[in-house]
């Protein structure tokens, strides 16, 4: 009987890192073309969307808040270049909220990546976004 628990609780410990272990890796895949520069607007937004979801758990650890901000822009960048105003500024503005998480230069980074982007739509949402602060 001891053996069958201990094998359960063994399976059970392996499932758990397991469903975390994706979780990570899904977020991670999907972060990296997420940040993509050459994704047209409509792939940008899933991928974001898709690292966003994967890796939300990870919401609660402030340095990942803060490293997250950058998916929030990104997926801002991409509503925007659709269209979604509201939306993108939404994303931005969590952006800046998370950005501040942690102290670092996190928000530079933030800074130096919207100012690559030469797209009126997304400028207007931007500015709007750092009005509402």
């Amino acid at each position: 009987m001891q053996s069958l628990t201990r094998q359960i609780g063994l399976g059970l410990c392996i499932g758990v890192f397991m469903v975390f272990w994706l979780s990570i890796m899904i977020a991670a895949f999907s972060a990296r073309e997420c940040r993509g520069t050459d994704n047209p607007p409509e792939t940008k937004l899933k991928y974001c969307e898709r690292s966003l979801k994967y890796g939300g758990w990870m919401r609660f650890i402030p340095i990942e808040r803060a490293e997250g901000s950058i998916l929030h822009l990104e997926r801002g960048i991409a509503l925007a270049a659709l269209g979604m105003e509201n939306e993108a500024v939404t994303s931005f503005q969590r952006a800046l909220n998370d950005v501040g998480a942690t102290s670092g230069t996190r928000k530079d980074d933030l800074l130096v990546r919207i100012a690559q982007e030469n797209g009126v739509e997304i400028q207007q949402a931007w500015n709007k976004a750092l009005n509402t602060q």
